[in-house]
């Protein structure tokens, strides 16, 4: 089974060698803790890597809800807080002022990003590119030139339920070693979207992008 710490590493010292710095951007939730926390035990030179994530709740970074928490405390832990982190939640009054501000961070970078972990949703979200989201067009146009976009919160009940920060499908699909890291129970909502060319779940239009994403399962 391919590993994601195993792609990780290799994808940190090829870039590291080739251009001097390692481009990570990393998503939320409980599958990848452990993945993260094994990245962190990695004997590379951390501070030349630079981590950001994928998308971000529009939530203090003090917040359990907080994927820059939850990457402060997994990875950016030991020898692995030497990194460089570049968080997309700042103090902008509104996610759209924090979407601008983290767009021109993130422009600044030595992009494509080397090394990218996504997962996805039951509903078929990757990112913060949700179903019936009214921005969801516009997150999934292969040659935007939008890095990071505002994704206000579900109405009537959808997903999300808070505003959000996300990378689009054009930076994404643009990533060197792009993983997507699942849990067995999203298994049936993979397999449909790979199954149905014309599926509406977001993650088929990923697929669509990078057909040679490469799956992990934990």
């Amino acid at each position: 089974m391919t590993d994601a710490v195993t792609l990780f590493a290799q994808a940190m010292r090829s870039a590291i060698a080739a251009r001097g710095v390692g481009l990570v951007a990393l998503s939320g939730g409980n599958t990848p803790r452990e993945t993260y926390r094994a990245m962190a035990t990695l004997d590379l030179p951390w501070d030349k890597i630079v981590v950001t994530l994928v998308d971000e709740r529009w939530v203090d970074d003090s917040s359990p809800e907080s994927n820059a928490r939850l990457v402060r405390e997994t990875l950016l832990q030991g020898p692995a807080a030497a990194a460089r982190f570049v968080p997309l939640k700042g103090v902008g009054a509104t996610p759209d002022e924090d979407a601008r501000a983290a767009d021109a961070q993130l422009r600044a970078l030595p992009r494509p990003f080397d090394f990218m972990l996504l997962g996805v949703g039951e509903d078929g979200h990757f990112a913060s590119l949700f179903p019936h989201s009214p921005v969801l067009k516009a997150g999934l146009v292969l040659d935007s030139k939008t890095v990071c976009m505002a994704v206000p919160a579900g109405e009537n009940g959808r997903a999300p339920g808070l505003p959000r920060l996300t990378l689009t499908l054009a930076e994404i699909a643009r990533t060197r070693t792009l993983v997507l890291l699942l849990g067995e129970e999203k298994r049936k909502v993979l397999e449909a979207a790979q199954a149905n060319p014309s599926s509406p779940l977001p993650i088929r239009a990923l697929f669509d992008a990078r057909p040679d994403i490469t799956i992990v399962w934990v």
